[in-house]
């Protein structure tokens, strides 16, 4: 289903929905959670994921707009750079987020997120990355923005996390291929590696897919661990790491000297 046609309606009974009923969060409160016109409930997974969402980008827009650069400044990327630069990175970082979150929720509920998914984001970055180079604040290797290397180094990634998966698909033969950590995650690698670099590409990636593996072996205590795929990982700790970026610089430039 397109993310953009037809508009939203309900899912009962397929009325359109009405403008002011639209708005998120409120919206679903002062409509009590159910259809202005057949009644059906509207689940409240709906103000849920408007709610972290709306959290998740007033976060990055305070650090990275309100608090200018204070996750990036100790590296020296966005020292001098104008208010509408700082709020070109906010925006950059905010579209990559909001693209997994997207793809996050589609593999939590079962099913494998549609490569068309990662297009539109991708695209724009790859653009981006000759058009507007200060948004390519990249980590330890300041100014990295070739889109090659970037590529170059998602080809890489996918290896390593293949012989991983591997490894622990041997240790843990309980494992079935429905269950593959892997599924899917070339999107998120491409749209990982060309905002971040390969320092992220080479680490999020992999803690994602150790994490997911970790959870299908606790799965028979906690079956909602099934759920957590590697997709889904990657929100927390993609919006961890541009939080965090800051501090994670300064401990690889210590362990470097």
């Amino acid at each position: 289903m397109s993310v953009s046609w037809p508009g939203s309606h309900c899912p009962q009974c397929k009325h359109a929905i009405r403008w002011y009923d639209n708005i998120p969060v409120l919206a679903w409160l002062w409509l009590g959670g159910k259809c202005r016109d057949c009644r059906g409930a509207i689940s409240i997974r709906y103000p849920l994921v408007e709610a972290a969402t709306a959290a998740m980008f007033l976060t990055v827009l305070v650090v990275e707009v309100f608090h200018p650069g204070a996750n990036l400044r100790s590296i020296g990327q966005l020292d001098g750079h104008t208010t509408g630069e700082l709020l070109g990175t906010c925006g950059f970082h905010l579209a990559l987020l909001s693209t997994l979150l997207t793809a996050a929720l589609i593999a939590w509920d079962g099913k494998r997120p549609p490569n068309r998914l990662y297009v539109p984001f991708g695209v724009a970055a790859l653009i981006l990355a000759v058009a507007w180079p200060p948004l390519h604040a990249v980590l330890i290797v300041p100014g990295f923005a070739w889109s090659l290397w970037m590529l170059c180094a998602t080809i890489v990634c996918v290896v390593v996390l293949a012989f991983i998966t591997a490894l622990f698909f041997t240790l843990l033969g309980e494992l079935s291929p429905e269950r593959n950590p892997l599924q899917g995650l070339f999107g998120p690698l491409i749209c990982i590696g060309l905002t971040f670099g390969m320092q992220a590409e080479g680490i999020l990636p992999v803690v994602a897919v150790l994490l997911s593996i970790i959870g299908t072996a606790w799965a028979k205590l906690w079956p909602v661990l099934t759920r957590l795929s590697a997709i889904v990982w990657l929100v927390p700790l993609t919006f961890l790491w541009i939080l965090y970026w800051q501090q994670l610089a300064a401990y690889l430039r210590t362990l470097h000297s």
